[in-house]
């Protein structure tokens, strides 16, 4: 197996990946029934997104390969969205994250009673954040 260098993308061929992938099968055959873990998933994606480049025709190959794979349909859909990805050149993550949005002031999310429970002294700051959350 090559060394893992953490980098996306460009690191193996895809030959080696699909080794990889065969020979995980075969250990996923030899244990009990439902052994596939989402461990499993994230490790053959985290290595697909290290293959170098991918042919149509390895693109194929690497669906039919995972199709055939002990995955479930999640997966399968999760997988093969993945090879698409590679396809395309892009990198892929095993789980999207949104970006974080920013907002400026709050000012205009308010109503005229939030903002007197917040300006007034008499109110604990429980009952602030009560307001701010609600």
């Amino acid at each position: 197996m090559p060394p893992k260098t953490g980098a996306k993308g460009g690191n193996i061929p895809y030959e080696t990946w699909k080794q990889e992938l065969l020979g995980l099968h075969e250990f996923l055959k030899a244990m009990p029934v439902g052994s596939a873990s989402d461990q499993h998933v994230h490790h053959v994606l985290n290595r697909l997104n290290m293959v170098m480049a991918l042919t149509p025709e390895q693109g194929v190959e690497a669906v039919q390969l995972l199709q055939s794979g002990p995955w479930n349909d999640d997966d399968k859909a999760k997988m093969a969205s993945a090879v698409s990805a590679t396809l395309l050149g892009q990198s892929v993550s095993p789980s999207k994250r949104r970006p974080s949005q920013q907002v400026q002031s709050f000012s205009s999310y308010f109503t005229k009673s939030d903002i007197a429970i917040l300006g007034d002294p008499q109110n604990s700051l429980a009952t602030k954040i009560d307001c701010t959350w609600t």
